[in-house]
C-alpha cells in the first residue's frame, strides 16, 4: 500500500519543521515521531511563539526532507497540512511518550509522565493530524515525482 512507503518514510525522519497558520509567517523545527502517516507528534511547550499561535488557531503547514549524500537526484519529502492539538487523554499521552523516548532514548530523563501531565512548566505533547500530505519520492515516482494524499 502506498501510505505504507509513507509512513517507513516519516519513521527514518526526525526534524519536521512547523508553520503555524496564525499570525505573521513564523516556522519552527520540532523532534517529531508518528503512529502511521495521520498522526505525528512533537514534544513542545505551550510558551514557544509556535504554540501561541497553534493555541489560537490550529492550522499548521509541516514538512521534512531527506537527499543522499552522495546523488542529490535522490531525494524524498514531505509536505502536509493538518491540525494541531495538545494530548490530554492519558492513555495517549503514555503511548506517545513510549514512542517518542524509544526514539530519542537521549530524552527519556525529560520527557515522561509526571513531566508532561503535572508539571507546570508548559511542557507538553503536541499532535497533527495531518489532512493532506504531498510525498516526494525520485526512487518511487521517477525525478521529481510525487504522490498527493488526502486523509
Amino acid at each position: 500500500m502506498e501510505t505504507d512507503k509513507l509512513r517507513e518514510f516519516l519513521e527514518t525522519q526526525h526534524i519536521l519543521q512547523i508553520a503555524p497558520a496564525a499570525g505573521d509567517p513564523w516556522i519552527a523545527n520540532v523532534l517529531f515521531v508518528n503512529d502511521g502517516p495521520t498522526k505525528l507528534y512533537f514534544v513542545g511547550n505551550r510558551e514557544r511563539l509556535y504554540a501561541q499561535l497553534l493555541l489560537k488557531d490550529p492550522r499548521l503547514a509541516f514538512a521534512t526532507a531527506w537527499t543522499a549524500e552522495n546523488d542529490h537526484l535522490n531525494r524524498k519529502g514531505v509536505q502536509g497540512v493538518g491540525q494541531a492539538y495538545v494530548l490530554e487523554d492519558p492513555v495517549e499521552i503514555r503511548s506517545v511518550i513510549e514512542l517518542y523516548n524509544k526514539t530519542f532514548a537521549d530524552f527519556t530523563d525529560q520527557v515522561t509522565e509526571d513531566k508532561i501531565r503535572f508539571d507546570d512548566t508548559g511542557s507538553c505533547i503536541w499532535g497533527i493530524k495531518a489532512e493532506f500530505i504531498k510525498f516526494w519520492n525520485d526512487e518511487l515516482y521517477g525525478l521529481n515525482g510525487s504522490k498527493k494524499f488526502a486523509f
